[in-house]
């Protein structure tokens, strides 16, 4: 019952009914997880003052196969090095970044002062024409988040620090998040053990 009820509250159904979708359509069916975010739950105290709860809550994500950059070169999942997933964020979507962990407001401010970056691809342009739905990408940001490994002389090189239990590695696994010339996220990969969190069903 507590496993439905996690599921229910990440409002896993969408995500895999979109999943199963594309699964079927396309030939391949896209998910990302799961992670745990904090949620705020609103509650009042007795002299209505506003005291929300905040729970640790496991999210899970539909990733669309437009979207998606595995590495080309394996065979299976546990044989990636990198995946990339493109994302179109309005201005309020990358501004709700900053809430989260370890993402660089100030950096994020930056990119949002420098005016939207978000250039359609050619399939999206036919996909917009056999489905005659408009997509305003007029104020959209495209921003690249990438997961897999990186070479440690590369982070030297970059100023990088390294934690001590990583310095004798030659590579290590990171997770980051960019956008016009912009770092918006750089974190070791936070999984132990290290893994890339997509799941990719032929």
């Amino acid at each position: 019952k507590k496993i439905l009820d996690q599921l229910d509250e990440a409002d896993a159904s969408k995500s895999l009914r979109s999943t199963i979708f594309e699964l079927a359509l396309f030939g391949t069916g896209i998910y990302k997880g799961p992670f745990a975010i904090d949620k705020e739950y609103p509650r009042w105290g007795k002299d209505g003052t506003y005291e929300p709860e905040i729970k640790t809550i496991p999210s899970m994500e539909y990733v669309s196969v437009w979207d998606a950059y595995p590495d080309c070169d394996a065979r299976n999942m546990g044989e990636a090095e990198k995946f990339i997933q493109r994302h179109r964020l309005s201005k309020t979507e990358l501004r709700a970044l900053k809430k989260r962990p370890y993402f660089r407001g100030k950096n994020i401010e930056e990119l949002i002062s420098e005016g939207p970056n978000y250039t359609q691809k050619y399939w999206e342009t036919a996909l917009i024409q056999q489905t005659q739905n408009q997509m305003n990408v007029h104020d959209r940001w495209e921003v690249l988040e990438y997961w897999g490994v990186i070479d440690a002389e590369l982070a030297r090189e970059n100023n990088i620090k390294i934690p001590r239990e990583f310095r004798q590695h030659d590579q290590i696994q990171v997770n980051a998040w960019i956008s016009g010339g912009h770092v918006l996220r750089l974190v070791f990969n936070p999984f132990t053990p290290a893994r890339i969190p997509y799941h990719v069903v032929p």
